[in-house]
């Protein structure tokens, strides 16, 4: 939901961190996370809000979010993980 975020500062200023995985895969997984850009962040908020054309989402949603408003308040980042064979992996799994 588009609002201030003190998390985006955080990863902003200290950009390393660690994914924590739990509940049946156990890892830490070291990765950095990097700003997305504005054309990649309207194309992704763009798809997030169409789900809400979905019947079974819009019988869900109780107002519907705009565009702009997730635009402006609504920062995304990418992470991409420090290890190179799951930077492959990765890589891959979004490629098909």
């Amino acid at each position: 939901m588009p609002a201030p975020r003190n998390w985006y500062a955080n990863v902003r200023a200290n950009p390393k961190f660690i994914v924590h995985l739990k509940h049946g895969v156990t890892a830490d997984l070291p990765a950095t996370a990097a700003p997305v850009d504005q054309p990649t962040r309207r194309r992704v908020i763009t798809a997030v809000l169409e789900l809400q054309n979905r019947p079974e989402i819009a019988a869900r949603v109780d107002q519907r979010q705009e565009l702009d408003e997730w635009l402006a308040h609504s920062p995304l980042v990418e992470i991409i993980f420090d290890d190179e064979q799951l930077q492959t992996t990765t890589s891959t799994q979004s490629e098909l």
